[in-house]
């Protein structure tokens, strides 16, 4: 018999080929959880690697800019710093506060190379910086000196990078440095920022700690926490919809034997779930059952079928989507497997003293469980069985009838809808 899918998905909601179908996709569940794994450690690494490329061209860009600020003041400060009195000082100072911008720090530092580091002097700086400030700097232009910066020979300029932290955290970030060597003195134009957008940046850090990697990490962690408890609300949901049942023993589909009444009889019990009471929906089995009758057509048609539906009036039942279609779909497989061309499948959805009745009968040449049926049709006897049971599982029952004149008459009935 050919799989057909319901309108609603659900693990009952085509006819099974073998018992080992449900096997088979529990199987393929750790295969499934594996890749979903390896797909959120993949999306967000691949993702972090091209945003920290282009965070770091835009750094690049950033301190080069730095550079040439640097630079740029330190040619206009050189007249000054050629100077070797006192009134240079107050001028040089003059000169950095009338540069200040508001953002940006701006050092001006005086060291004597032949009496050693320790003879350094802050000339000018904007802001005011205190004496544990300035330590702290010295300390920062030591680090750039191992890195590159060449104050021993006191020529070129370099990016340094480095933050400064204040009591409340980082205060501000050392850009860049220039050099002017003059005659017993290397000066060092050293330019910083400390405004937040530039403190909120990777300027001085690794990447990973910056904001915007924090709050895309929240994020996606908690897309994470959203897909893995819809997934795990619909493995709860389905698991509440359609009740789990032990594989068939190979003795019993292959007894052929057996009249259908006595097969069903023989089928083992299903495993009790909790499902809930009562359901939650109401459902229009009239609708369920033309729906699926339509989806049939063309089918139907090729093997030389036709349909004799029967709905004249609403028949509501309270269950799911996935146990009804399940029922239907394969009761309609089971009748039409069993057919020959020229055959009508009469299908009927009534309601008798206020139980809705679905009715499907075969064509009656071979009928659906005939005693003499091949030994291969135990995917028929399966198929009933699953329907059996969806109803059954609903607080209905399935009723299998052969008549006199050979027609399988399939009677499933389901209780009034509370």
């Amino acid at each position: 018999m050919a799989a057909r899918v319901a309108p609603d998905d659900g693990a009952l909601s085509r006819p099974l080929s073998s018992p080992g179908t449900a096997q088979a996709a529990r199987r393929g569940g750790p295969l499934r959880l594996t890749i979903l794994l390896l797909i959120f450690i993949a999306v967000p690494v691949i993702l972090y690697g091209w945003f920290r490329t282009a965070d770091a061209d835009k750094r690049a860009i950033v301190l080069g800019t730095a550079q040439q600020q640097a630079t740029l003041i330190a040619t206009s400060l050189r007249p000054l710093l050629d100077r070797d009195d006192s009134s240079a000082v107050e001028r040089i100072d003059a000169a950095v506060r009338g540069l200040a911008v508001e953002g940006r720090t701006l050092r001006v530092i005086r060291a004597r190379p032949a009496t050693g580091h320790d003879a350094e002097f802050l000339v000018a700086s904007q802001p005011t910086a205190t004496a544990a400030e300035f330590a702290a700097i010295r300390g920062k232009l030591r680090e750039a000196e191992r890195a590159g910066l060449d104050r021993q020979n006191c020529t070129g300029r370099s990016a340094i990078e480095a933050r400064v932290g204040g009591a409340s955290g980082d205060a501000e970030i050392l850009a860049a440095a220039a050099l002017v060597a003059t005659p017993g003195s290397c000066w060092t134009i050293l330019i910083g920022w400390s405004s937040a957008p530039f403190l909120a940046s990777s300027l001085g850090r690794p990447y990973w700690r910056t904001r915007e990697v924090g709050v895309a990490g929240a994020i996606y962690l908690a897309f994470i926490a959203i897909v893995l408890a819809s997934l795990r609300g619909r493995t709860r949901k389905q698991n509440w919809a359609i009740p789990v049942y032990p594989t068939i023993p190979a003795p019993i589909l292959g007894r052929v034997a057996l009249p259908a009444a006595q097969a069903l009889e023989h089928l083992p019990p299903p495993i009790e779930l909790d499902l809930g009471a009562p359901f939650a929906e109401l459902l229009d089995l009239r609708k369920h059952v033309a729906d699926l009758v339509f989806q049939y057509h063309e089918d139907v048609t090729a093997r030389g079928l036709s349909f004799s539906y029967e709905a004249i009036q609403p028949a509501a039942i309270r269950g799911t989507r996935s146990l009804v279609d399940g029922a239907v779909i394969n009761l309609l497989d089971t009748v039409l497997a069993a057919s020959r061309p020229g055959d009508v499948v009469r299908v009927v959805v009534r309601t008798e003293d206020g139980m809705p009745r679905l009715i499907v009968e075969d064509g009656g040449h071979a009928g659906a469980f005939d005693a003499e049926a091949a030994p291969d049709r135990g995917d028929i006897r399966h198929a009933t069985w699953v329907a059996h049971r969806n109803v059954e599982a609903m607080g209905g029952r399935l009723d299998i009838k052969k008549q006199a004149n050979g027609v399988s008459r399939f009677v499933a009935s389901f209780p009034r809808p509370g």
